[in-house]
């Protein structure tokens, strides 16, 4: 009698199972881990997919009359074309009928469109850096550049173009004293003459004397040396103006993180950055930049290729492990989960215009894609997607670190423009003072075009290479000398 009623109980489950999923469609699901949307547990037959999109994906089932038997893709790639024209990863594995669904965080372009259907984006994003948070703890050597505030207000082009101006005009003032037949102010040495240029210079580049009558008499040095003093006077208004605003932006306690923007990027040298090698971020920076500024950091990036992390776990670990002098650019949902987690130890700058977008992507010949629209935009409604994206993009830490450092570097950004100054407290770089050193360039010009005049056309200089002429005697002399 028991075995009677155990087949019996056997028999329904079967009766039950059967009619529960008559009808379903099962999907073959092919994906690739990237925490928290996709995350692996167990091991062998015992491996069970958890995160975000197995949790989406088990809520759509029931809508859609389905199930889905999700796989890691068999090279691990996103899919892109390779060299022969054939799509990789889990693009190439819909395209060869392997797979019916790829739910992973897949970015939708134009040659995926081309190749798949896509469905209503999963989750919008944009791009991040991410950095060591700014820390006042510790002594750093860069702490010790406060100590050089002074040659802030000139970026390192400028300070060199400086010394090159001052050291060609000593040089050509000291020309102007061995050559120039009307200049009664040289020695007979050239070398002491080109030796006197320099402190002259200098003297006048200090203000001293730089407003007197000057000790020259040659037109050439004249002119030199009224450019000279104009061109100081202009370099230190310059020079006075921006040391202001280094000094009242408090400009010394961003030392430690001088990127605050991916502008500032381009404008530092200390801190190195890159993406995950070979991926669409990377394609984006060298391939589909949208402006000037992208396009200069895939530049950078071509140049530091072999350097790149493999992946995201890769390029976070090089942050954490770096002094502050490397940093870190991936996708904002990525950046954000690793900034939460402790040691809460990382801040975010986000990308200002950039936005992209999660999305499955289907067999062209499925209308799976329309399913999950459907399904997509009712959770949306329901506000069963942001519950699940809650749930995953968890912050571990006390506080959102990114936030504060957004606020913090506005605040700093406010500061600069409550000063009613306007320059960048990293320096003022060669193209916004430019017209100075042209304005030199003009002074040195002139006066080695009147410096060629004079020894051309001057008969003074040949006078005294030939001395006093007889006729040039007075009366009384030529009388004694006939006595």
């Amino acid at each position: 009698m028991d075995r009677w009623y155990g087949y019996t109980v056997f028999l329904l489950v079967c009766v039950f199972y059967i009619s529960a999923t008559e009808g379903l469609t099962e999907y073959r699901v092919t994906t690739v881990i990237h925490p928290p949307l996709v995350m692996s547990q167990g091991d062998g037959n015992k491996r069970k997919f958890v995160g975000l999109l197995p949790d989406l994906l088990a809520k759509i089932g029931p809508m859609m009359n389905a199930t889905f038997s999700m796989k890691h893709v068999q090279d691990g790639r996103y899919g892109m074309l390779d060299n022969t024209g054939n799509w990789t990863g889990m693009i190439g594995e819909l395209v060869n009928n392997q797979s019916d669904i790829a739910a992973a965080a897949m970015t939708v372009t134009v040659q995926r469109a081309n190749a798949v259907h896509f469905s209503q984006p999963v989750l919008e994003f944009g791009l991040s850096i991410v950095m060591k948070k700014p820390t006042a703890d510790g002594i750093s050597w860069k702490r010790w550049k406060g100590l050089l505030s002074f040659l802030k207000p000139f970026t390192t082009g400028v300070w060199i173009a400086v010394i090159c101006s001052y050291a060609i005009v000593s040089l050509l003032y000291g020309l102007i004293l061995q050559f120039d037949p009307m200049e009664e102010d040289g020695a007979d040495n050239i070398r002491k003459n080109i030796t006197r240029g320099f402190p002259i210079m200098f003297y006048r580049f200090c203000f001293q004397g730089s407003f007197s009558p000057s000790t020259c008499t040659s037109r050439s040095a004249k002119m030199l040396t009224c450019f000279w003093c104009i061109f100081v006077i202009l370099i230190f208004a310059s020079y006075i103006t921006s040391l202001a605003v280094v000094f009242r932006s408090g400009d010394d306690e961003l030392l430690e993180t001088p990127i605050h923007s991916f502008e500032d990027l381009l404008y530092q040298s200390e801190v190195e950055y890159g993406v995950i090698a070979n991926s669409m971020t990377y394609q984006y920076f060298t391939v589909n930049a949208k402006d000037q500024t992208d396009e200069a950091i895939g530049k950078q990036l071509k140049k530091s290729k072999d350097q790149m992390p493999k992946n995201t776990a890769e390029g976070v670990k090089r942050v954490r492990d770096s002094k502050g002098d490397y940093v870190f650019i991936t996708e904002e949902l990525s950046a954000r989960t690793e900034s939460g987690k402790p040691p809460c130890d990382l801040v975010l700058v986000h990308h200002s215009k950039l936005r992209r977008s999660y999305s499955f992507a289907c067999r062209l010949d499925l209308n799976a894609c329309h399913d999950l629209d459907v399904a997509l935009i009712s959770l949306k409604e329901n506000g069963v997607l942001e519950e699940l994206i809650s749930k995953w993009y968890k912050n571990q830490c006390d506080t959102d670190f990114d936030d504060d450092y957004i606020k913090y570097v506005t605040s700093f950004e406010d500061k600069k423009f409550q000063s009613g100054l306007f320059f960048r407290t990293d320096g003022i770089s060669i193209d916004k003072i430019g017209s100075l050193f042209i304005l030199l360039l003009l002074g040195i010009v002139i006066s080695i075009g009147l410096l060629i005049f004079d020894i051309c056309f001057e008969k003074r200089f040949e006078k005294k290479m030939r001395g006093t002429t007889r006729d040039d005697q007075p009366f009384e002399s030529i009388t004694n000398d006939m006595q």
